[in-house]
C-alpha cells in the first residue's frame, strides 16, 4: 500500500475554518465563521424561534421570558425577551442570558417570521451582511 495524500484536502479544510468560499463543490453550503461566534448565534437564534414558536422544550421554554416594560412602549409589540441580569462569566454563558441578548439584536422584520425555513434563510442573510458591513 502506497502512502495517502493528505495534503491535497488543506486549502478546502483551511478554507472552510477561515469562513472564505471553499472550492467547487463546497461553494454552495456558505459556512458561517468560527472566530467570529457567527455560527453560534445562529444556533442560538434558530433555538430560540423554536422554543417561542412552538413552547417545547419545556425546560428550555422556562428560561425565556418575554421583556415587559414598566409603561407602554413601542418596543412591547416586538417580541423582545428579558436579559437577566449576571455578574459573573460563568453566568453570560448561560443559555438563558446568551439566548435574549442574541434574540434582541435580530431585526423584528426576522423574529416575526412565521415559518422555520423563512426564519433560516433571513437570519443567515442578516449575519453574512453583518460580516461584511460590521
Amino acid at each position: 500500500m502506497g502512502t495517502v495524500k493528505l495534503q491535497s484536502n488543506g486549502p478546502l479544510h483551511t478554507n472552510m475554518v477561515t469562513g472564505t468560499l471553499a472550492i467547487d463543490g463546497w461553494a454552495s453550503t456558505f459556512w458561517l465563521p468560527v472566530r467570529k461566534r457567527k455560527r453560534t448565534d445562529f444556533k442560538l437564534a434558530l433555538t430560540s424561534y423554536k422554543i417561542l414558536s412552538t413552547h417545547q422544550p419545556a425546560y428550555l421554554c422556562s428560561l425565556l421570558f418575554p421583556y415587559e416594560p414598566m409603561r407602554a412602549l413601542c418596543s412591547s409589540s416586538q417580541q423582545l425577551l428579558n436579559v437577566p441580569t449576571v455578574t459573573t462569566d460563568f453566568g453570560r454563558r448561560a443559555f438563558s442570558y446568551c439566548a435574549p441578548k442574541i434574540w434582541n439584536k435580530i431585526p423584528a422584520a426576522i423574529r416575526n417570521t412565521s415559518t422555520v425555513q423563512t426564519f433560516k434563510y433571513r437570519l443567515k442573510t442578516h449575519l453574512f451582511s453583518l460580516m461584511n458591513h460590521p
